[in-house]
């Protein structure tokens, strides 16, 4: 007689498992037919009083649930009295041959000069199958040409990969934009003032009406201010280029414009002062940073943040590609204390208000800010997207002033000469180390959160730029193209933990520079 229980034994093969032992076997990876036939195996029996024999396999449909997939076989073994007996085993496995999705990879994106790069950010996928790694598989950092409009381009690329091997990759690419080597603007005051001689950063020959001329020539021969309904049109003809001398600088307050469409020459007496100039300070400065930006294309994109930012005037004037060097003189005796400042840098705020309301996060944005309060946009007297108008005139006023008559831009809050001097005995601190035939010069120097370096190298070539704290550490490193006589600027951010006295150098074939960079800390 065959006993059920326990006359039939399957036998295990290596690797094989059945599925009366608790855990049947499970295959990770998308596996091949035979793979499934080799896991649910084969089995044998035995009995008391005879051989049995064992059936056929019998296997079932595939299930399916999800990604998951199973199979079960069975067997049957009969003794020679037709007792039976059954045995089984399930085999479970993954079947996935859909890539995961990368859901958050940073999009490209062009950033002006001055901008920070962002971090890399953490970037995540999904898959049906599970929960699959994403690793970040490049992040190069490489200098453009800036005939192409780019003076360095960042691309980051990641990887994610699931379970079974599938993989998606995402990239981003960041090109940073060449920066203006200077900027020139004007206040309303030069703008108002007959026969003045002005700089669009390369010639100085111009007359206050003939910049006022190409300015509107180059907005395609027309500028608005305002909004349709409240605004103030400004055509390049000599009329209108006469009344913008007349009718400038602003003042009395800043105000929406008054309902209307008018031309500039065509005010009404509400809208003028008795001495026949604009009575509005915002309308005023609006104006003149409509033309600053017609007279000088670089300034447009000139990115902002909340802060301060530091100009500094040009050496040779108009045209030049040379800031002038502060440099701070100090006592050669105890106290070592800061005596003067030569060649100080000028300053112009911009309040965090003002920039979490720009629409773009440039003077163009600040622009169009501007337009959207006289034209009352918001709906809202005396204030636009919650920012009153005397803060929002105070900012396109940094602009305008901040630039005047041509300055390079320096950094975002700058710090001051240290009140003491940093190497007591040798007088002074500038910003400028000279190597034989390679120039670099640092600004700002003393430094708050970032500086660049202005290389200008005897040879074109390749430079090869390293960052180091005063103990030795490496922080970072770069190469840049460099062009024979000609300034390349190298703008670096510190890290927030090596933000003390930075050490670099620079290479350029066999010529060498090395400096430090100063910190307030």
């Amino acid at each position: 007689m065959l006993q059920l229980q326990h006359s039939l034994q399957v036998v295990r093969l290596p690797m094989v498992q059945i599925l009366d032992v608790i855990q049947p076997p499970v295959l990770l990876m998308v596996p091949t037919t035979g793979a499934i036939n080799g896991a649910l195996g084969t089995a044998t029996a035995t009995d008391a009083c005879s051989n049995p024999t064992v059936s056929a396999p019998s296997d079932s449909p595939v299930s399916s649930e999800g990604c998951s997939r199973s199979q079960t076989r069975k067997w049957t073994a009969r003794d020679a009295c037709g007792n039976t007996s059954t045995a089984s085993r399930t085999v479970n496995w993954t079947s996935d041959n859909t890539a995961p999705v990368i859901t958050n990879a940073p999009a490209s994106v062009d950033l002006d000069c001055n901008a920070t790069i962002p971090a890399p950010p953490t970037v995540s996928a999904t898959d049906a199958c599970g929960t699959p790694t994403v690793t970040m598989t490049g992040n190069t950092d490489n200098p453009a040409n800036c005939s192409t409009g780019f003076n360095r381009v960042v691309v980051r690329t990641w990887k994610a990969t699931d379970a079974c091997g599938n993989t998606s990759t995402a990239s981003q690419t960041i090109r940073v934009k060449c920066c203006p080597v200077a900027l020139c603007t004007y206040t309303q005051g030069a703008y108002g003032s007959d026969g003045g001689k002005m700089c669009n950063g390369t010639n100085d020959g111009f007359s206050t009406a003939g910049y006022i001329a190409m300015s509107l020539a180059n907005w395609g021969g027309s500028l608005t201010v305002g909004k349709p309904g409240r605004s103030v049109v400004m055509n390049n003809n000599a009329g209108d280029v006469a009344c913008i001398i007349d009718e400038l600088p602003g003042n009395q307050g800043s105000t929406e414009i008054a309902p209307g469409n008018f031309g500039i020459c065509n005010l009404p007496a509400s809208m003028l002062t008795n001495q026949h100039r604009i009575k509005n300070v915002l309308a005023g400065q609006t104006i003149t940073l409509g033309l600053n930006m017609g007279g000088n294309s670089g300034l447009a994109g000139f990115a902002l943040q909340a802060g301060t930012f530091y100009t500094a005037g040009l050496v040779g004037g108009c045209g030049s590609t040379t800031p002038k060097t502060r440099v701070c003189h100090y006592n050669t005796v105890a106290p070592f204390n800061l005596v003067s400042v030569e060649n100080e840098y000028g300053s112009r705020t911009i309040s965090q208000a003002v920039y979490n309301a720009l629409p773009t996060k440039n003077v163009a944005g600040l622009f169009e800010l501007a337009n959207r309060a006289l034209g009352n946009t918001d709906g809202v007297i005396g204030s636009e997207a919650g920012i009153s108008l005397d803060d929002i005139q105070s900012a396109v006023a940094a602009i305008n002033e901040g630039f005047d008559e041509c300055k390079a831009f320096i950094g975002w809050n700058v710090a001051p000469c240290a009140p003491t001097d940093p190497t007591p005995g040798d007088g002074k601190i500038a910003a400028t180390t000279v190597a034989p035939s390679l120039e670099v010069t640092a600004y700002p120097n003393p430094y708050q959160e970032n500086f660049s370096l202005k290389v200008n190298s005897p040879v074109t070539g390749q430079a090869s730029i390293s960052f180091y704290t005063i103990d030795g550490v490496k922080i970072s490193e770069m190469k840049r193209d460099v062009v024979a006589k000609r300034d390349v600027w190298v703008p670096f951010n510190v890290p927030a933990i090596y933000r003390t006295r930075i050490v670099y150098t620079v290479n350029v074939g066999s010529h060498n520079a090395k400096g430090v960079v100063l910190s307030p800390n």
